[in-house]
């Protein structure tokens, strides 16, 4: 069904208790993955590693660049993190669990966790986003669809539960 599916597959069928995600097309350094075990013990649910706190490979392109400016844009009424794109992040394992509706559209499953886990403590730490090393970019149009639906779904998520009365 695609990647965010794969990775929320993955997730619930692990058994352990600090689930973290890295594409691996070889573009984030895993040198990253102990500052984000690290963050852990600092208080944090959700550890984001953010491209733009970071620097990103000159390979990039304007194109891809602008891109991910303009999700990222559109992503901001939903979260103030940096970069909610991102395909390297870290969570506490109840977080993903207390998820009981999932959207899963397209490649990118942060974002939704994001919304969905409001009380979460979420920290960036900055990565060096470098050149793909293998495989091939997903960005086409139809993932662009895919991305405003998901927006779509998740403002509707945000209005629904925000008409909810708060239980004590």
């Amino acid at each position: 069904m695609g990647l965010a599916s794969a990775v929320v597959t993955g997730f619930l069928s692990s058994s352990a208790n600090k689930l973290i995600c890295m594409d691996s097309d070889g573009q984030h350094d895993a040198k990253v993955l102990s500052v984000m075990i690290n963050m852990f013990g600092k208080g944090a649910d959700i550890i984001v590693g953010s491209r733009f706190l970071g620097d990103v490979s000159e390979e990039w392109g304007q194109r891809r660049n602008l891109m991910s400016k303009i999700a990222t844009a559109l992503a901001n009424p939903f979260t103030k993190i940096k970069d909610p794109m991102s395909g390297c992040f870290a969570v506490r394992r109840e977080f993903v669990e207390q998820i009981s509706q999932w959207e899963i559209i397209g490649y990118k499953i942060l974002l939704e966790i994001l919304v969905k886990s409001p009380d979460a403590i979420v920290y960036e730490v900055p990565i060096h986003f470098g050149a793909r090393q293998y495989g091939s970019s997903k960005l086409n149009w139809r993932e662009v669809w895919r991305y405003l639906l998901l927006l779509w779904r998740l403002f509707l998520y945000k209005v629904k539960n925000k008409q909810r009365p708060k239980q004590n």
